[in-house]
C-alpha cells in the first residue's frame, strides 16, 4: 500500500484548495493549517498553509511554514516562487532574486515573476533593472497592469520626476479603482482556477509477509487434495497513477489506475492479479459541504485466470459539523460479473448496495486523530446461497510521532444475515446461514527520504458462522516500502 496523507489531511486540503482557486484565502488557510494539524508529517499540508499566508499578506507566518516544508524535503518548483514572495516582503531583495531567478529558469513566462523581480531591484535602486522587468511583466500578463504602475510610480518617484510617477499612479487608479483595493491584492487580479501544484501523481510500493489462511478454510475442513497448506508467505506489488484538473474554482476532477498483484508460495491457485480504473468527481458547494461522484471498473484475476470483472457508482456528500472533523454519507452502487463456472446456487453475478456514513476526527491540541463508521449492506445475487444483508460499524485511531512516525489501530464489526436456506446447512436446506466477522489490525510507518516510507502490518480476521465451512480465522503480517512521486 502507497503512504499518503491521512484521509483527514487530504479532505482538509482539498477544501482548502478550493477555497484557494475562489479567493477565500482565510478559508484556505484555516483548511492547510487544520491540515498540517492533522497530519505533521503531510509536507505538502505545510507548503500550502505557506501559500495562502502569502497570499493574506501574513509573511511572517507564510515563511516559517514554507521552509519547514523545505526543509523536511518537500519539493515543488513553486516553492521557490512562494519562499522568493516572502523574502521581498521580508526586505531581503538578493535572497528573493535567487528565488525568483531559479524559479524564472525552471518555469519562464509568469509575469508576476517579473513584477516581482523588479521590486526586488527597486529595493536595490537598480533603477533601469526594475523598469525593464516591470515592462515585461505588463507583455507577460496586461492584467498586473494596476500593482506594476504603483511601482512604476514609486520608480519615477526614486529618479525624481514627479510629473512622471504621478502619471503612473493615475494610470493605477483609472484601471483598478479604488488604489487601496491595488494596494491590498499585490498579487494582481485573481489567476483562473489554481491547478493541483502535481496534476499526475504516481505511487509504487513493494511488501513481504505471511497469510495464516490464504483460502479462508473453515478449522474442520479438510484441505483439498491439489493443496497441502492453506498458508503461506506471499509477496504484494502495488502501483498506482493518478492525473487531477481543477475544472472551474470549486471543482475538481480525478482519473486514476491502481495495480495489485500478489504471488503466494506453493500456492499460485490464489495468486491475484487486480486492475481498478477510476474517475472522480469534486464539487466544494459551501465552505461546509462539499459533493463527490467515483465511477470505477474493476477487473481480477486469480490463478492464472479471470476470476471477475466489477463496476460501481459512489455519489457522496461530505459536511464539517465542527471544526476539527468531517463526516461524509455515501452510497455504493457495484454490480459483479463473476468468470468461475458454478453451481447456480453458488452463482454470486448480481447488484451489491451499500450505504455507509464514517466521521473523521482530530482531538485538539493532540496528535492523535481517527474516524469511526457505520454501513447497511445489500447483496443480491442470482444464486440463493449468497443473497444476504448486514450491518458493518469500524474506528480507527492514530497517533503521529515527532519524527514522522505514525502508529494505527483499526477494529471492525460485520453482521451477515443471508436470505435464503443455505446449501450446506444440515442435510442441505435447512435453515439461512449467518455470519459474524470481528477484525483487528494495526500499522505503523514511518519516513525514510522525502518520497519513500517504510511500513508493517498485522491483521486478524475472525469469521463465526453456523454452518462450519465458512467459519474461519485469518492472520496476516506484512512489511515493505512505498513511494510516491
Amino acid at each position: 500500500m502507497a503512504a499518503l496523507a491521512s484521509p483527514e489531511s487530504e479532505a482538509l486540503k482539498r477544501e482548502g484548495l478550493q477555497s484557494l482557486a475562489a479567493g477565500r484565502f482565510d478559508a484556505a488557510m484555516e483548511r492547510f493549517a487544520a491540515a498540517a494539524r492533522s497530519d505533521p508529517a503531510d509536507l505538502q499540508a505545510l507548503y500550502l498553509q505557506g501559500v495562502a499566508a502569502n497570499r493574506l499578506g501574513q509573511f511572517s507566518a507564510a515563511e516559517p511554514a514554507l521552509r519547514r516544508a523545505e526543509a523536511g524535503g518537500y519539493r515543488d518548483p513553486e516553492l521557490d516562487f512562494e519562499l522568493g514572495w516572502a523574502a521581498l516582503a521580508g526586505g531581503r531583495a538578493q535572497e528573493c532574486l535567487d528565488r525568483l531567478e531559479r524559479f524564472e529558469a525552471a518555469a519562464p513566462g509568469r509575469g508576476q515573476v517579473s513584477e516581482f523581480r523588479g521590486r526586488c531591484h527597486l529595493a536595490r535602486r537598480e533603477l533601469d533593472k526594475a523598469e525593464a522587468l516591470f515592462r515585461q511583466a505588463l507583455s507577460r500578463d496586461p492584467r498586473l497592469a494596476p500593482t506594476v504602475n504603483l511601482s512604476l510610480a514609486a520608480l519615477e518617484q526614486e529618479r525624481g520626476k514627479p510629473a512622471a510617477a504621478q502619471e503612473h499612479l493615475e494610470v493605477a487608479v483609472s484601471a483598478d479603482a479604488p488604489t487601496g483595493r491595488a494596494l491590498r491584492d499585490l498579487a494582481g487580479p485573481p489567476e483562473p482556477p489554481e491547478q493541483p501544484d502535481k496534476p499526475l501523481r504516481l505511487s509504487a510500493s513493494i511488501a513481504g509477509g505471511h497469510n495464516s489462511n490464504v483460502i479462508a478454510l473453515g478449522k474442520t475442513i479438510p484441505l483439498p487434495t491439489d493443496i497441502s497448506n492453506k498458508s503461506a508467505y506471499f509477496a504484494r506489488t502495488a502501483f498506482g497513477a493518478s492525473y487531477s484538473r481543477q475544472m472551474t474554482q470549486s471543482t475538481g476532477v480525478t482519473a486514476g489506475y491502481a495495480l495489485l498483484l500478489d504471488r503466494y508460495e506453493n500456492l499460485s491457485s490464489s495468486n491475484l492479479n487486480d486492475h481498478y480504473l477510476y474517475a472522480d468527481m469534486f464539487h466544494q458547494a459551501t465552505e461546509r459541504m462539499a459533493l463527490s461522484m467515483r465511477a470505477n471498473a474493476e477487473y481480477t484475476g486469480l490463478g492464472g485466470d479471470r476470476f471477475r470483472n466489477l463496476w460501481g457508482l459512489r455519489p457522496a456528500l461530505s459536511y464539517r459539523f465542527l471544526r476539527n472533523s468531517v463526516t461524509e454519507f455515501s452510497y455504493t452502487y457495484a454490480s459483479s460479473d463473476y468468470k468461475v463456472q458454478t453451481a447456480p446456487v453458488y452463482d454470486r453475478d448480481g447488484p451489491a448496495r451499500n450505504l455507509a456514513a464514517v466521521h473523521s476526527f482530530r482531538l485538539g491540541g493532540t496528535d492523535w486523530s481517527g474516524a469511526v463508521g457505520l454501513s447497511r449492506n445489500r447483496n443480491d445475487t442470482q444464486g440463493s446461497d449468497f443473497q444476504s444483508h448486514s450491518w458493518g460499524a469500524s474506528g480507527t485511531m492514530r497517533y503521529t510521532f515527532a519524527n514522522r512516525v505514525v502508529l494505527a489501530f483499526g477494529a471492525s464489526a460485520l453482521r451477515d444475515n443471508y436470505d435464503n436456506p443455505n446449501s450446506l446447512a444440515g442435510s442441505g436446506f435447512a435453515y439461512e446461514r449467518k455470519d459474524r466477522q470481528r477484525t483487528l489490525s494495526t500499522q505503523v510507518s514511518g519516513p525514510l527520504a522525502p518520497s519513500l516510507r517504510w511500513f508493517a502490518q498485522a491483521q486478524h480476521l475472525r469469521n463465526k458462522s453456523n454452518i462450519a465451512f465458512y467459519e474461519y480465522d485469518q492472520t496476516v503480517f506484512s512489511a515493505g516500502l512505498a513511494a510516491d512521486f
